[in-house]
């Protein structure tokens, strides 16, 4: 802080300006007695001396009374000055006391932060301390749990592997089995086709299990079947092409005689009465007395047991003609058939218009012939036996 004494750079000056004037007049008066045998001689200058001292001790009073007032106001302004600095320090000295007072304050709030913070943490953390606990503890139940889970994922993928590996043998020998249960169904059934075309001259059963054979190999994708494939379509194509057999017209036309044989009329014998007795002819309304020979091939049956007996004959020969027909065998057919028809004139009265129907029938079937169309299917099956032989020798 600044204080009363001290003197502002202007008073120095003005002290240093005062001093040199002072300076300069004695060293002029000091001059005069050197000079003054010179100046003895001249009266004016001796005047002009005096009145330049004259002027010279007022101007330097001029000067001290300047000085001196501009001194008593720079003493007032520094004055001034020094009771603002008084008071400017007085208001500092409070505010370093209150500043004090409060650092105080803080260090005595500082010095207890410590105690405050660790009682406060203490009372956050026991919680905290005893859920990190509990969490502790389930994280290693949760390890424990997942280090046994890790166990059975990984007997799982050894399970699931296995299965793969299960599995795709299954799948294999699966496509193997369905290979060979095609095939033999196929073989099944062109062998069925060919015997039943052979043996009955059905023409319709033996395409359709052609037809069923093909659409069984069709289910085999494997290239090497590709020409079997056509040997069946071929073979197909051939027995599209055979005429309609006869024997199931026949044996169809059979049926139809034995299923009408009980509704035909049955041939009676009538014995005419020319006597004129009336005994008799009142007799004849009783008793009516036939004669008829035994020995007669023609002649109509009158006894109960030998007309069943006959005609249970004549179902048996229509039964050997069908079978007959069955086997193409026209000499047996034509025989059975001549049999049936000597059968139906005794038995049944060939007046009657069914009966003529039924006679005619037994005419036109006794000249049908039994020829079928002369065709060997065997190509596909021959073809189908033998890449089966084949794939047997690969794949044990």
């Amino acid at each position: 802080m600044a204080t009363v004494n001290e003197s502002s750079p202007t008073d120095n000056d003005a002290r240093n300006d005062a001093e040199s004037a002072v300076d300069s007049s004695a060293s002029s008066t000091a001059a005069e007695p050197t000079s003054a045998p010179a100046s003895s001689t001249v009266p004016g200058k001796a005047k002009r001396g005096g009145a330049g001292r004259l002027l010279f001790w007022l101007f330097l009073l001029v000067l001290i009374g300047g000085a001196g007032w501009y001194g008593w106001q720079e003493i007032q302004r520094l004055q001034a000055e020094n009771t603002d600095a008084v008071a400017a320090r007085d208001d500092a000295v409070a505010r370093i006391k209150a500043l004090s007072q409060r650092i105080d304050r803080v260090e005595a709030a500082n010095d207890e932060l410590p105690s405050r913070i660790e009682q406060a943490s203490s009372a956050a953390l026991n919680p905290v301390s005893q859920q990190a606990k509990q969490a502790n503890a389930r994280l290693d139940a949760i390890d424990t749990e997942r280090a046994a889970l890790v166990e059975r994922l990984r007997r799982s993928e050894e399970r699931v592997a296995a299965l793969q590996d299960q599995l795709a043998a299954l799948g294999s020998a699966r496509v193997q089995g369905r290979e060979r249960l095609l095939l033999d169904q196929a073989e099944f059934l062109l062998l069925a086709g060919a015997e039943r075309l052979r043996l009955t001259g059905d023409r319709d059963a033996a395409l359709a299990a052609f037809r069923l054979a093909e659409r069984a190999i069709g289910g085999l994708d494997d290239a090497q079947y590709a020409e079997l494939r056509e040997s069946v379509a071929g073979e197909i194509r051939r027995i599209q092409s055979l005429p309609a057999d006869p024997r199931r017209d026949i044996a169809a036309a059979l049926d139809a005689i034995d299923a009408s044989l009980p509704t035909l009329p049955s041939r009676t014998a009538e014995v005419a009465i020319d006597s004129d007795s009336r005994l008799l002819r009142l007799m004849s309304r009783l008793v009516t007395v036939r004669r008829v020979d035994a020995n007669d091939a023609n002649a109509p049956l009158l006894d109960p047991l030998r007309r069943e007996t006959a005609i249970a004959a004549l179902s048996l020969d229509i039964g050997l003609a069908r079978g007959a027909a069955a086997r193409s065998d026209e000499r047996a057919f034509r025989g059975a058939i001549a049999r049936a028809h000597r059968a139906v004139e005794r038995l049944y009265d060939a007046e009657q218009p069914d009966v003529a129907y039924t006679l005619a029938r037994l005419d036109e079937l006794s000249t049908r012939s039994l020829a079928t169309p002369d065709i060997t299917l065997g190509a596909s099956l021959s073809a189908l036996r033998l890449i089966r032989a084949s794939n047997s020798e690969v794949s044990p």
